[in-house]
């Protein structure tokens, strides 16, 4: 019951969704990015193939979690959210 999806996004930020294909949660990553897009929120969403639930500590070690983070960072940037 207390699902972002479920509440009122009106007036959120640009937001980014980073997701995994591997994650529990793509199709709720999925249902939010829609739900976004249904309040008018300017939204991304990302999926990484193979990869799994917060990939993103991995940096470093895992080329993709580097991108994540680097595209994360492209985001910012982007919108002077920085």
């Amino acid at each position: 019951m207390a699902s972002p999806i479920r509440g009122d996004l009106r007036g959120l930020p640009p937001t980014l969704v980073q997701v995994g294909c591997d994650e529990l949660l793509l199709s709720d990553a999925r249902r939010l990015h829609a739900a976004l897009a249904v309040a008018d929120v300017p939204a991304e969403l990302q999926e990484y193939p193979r990869r799994w639930h917060v990939f993103q500590v991995n940096a470093g070690v895992l080329a993709d979690a580097d991108r994540a983070l680097d595209s994360a960072a492209r985001f910012l940037r982007e919108r002077g959210l920085n």
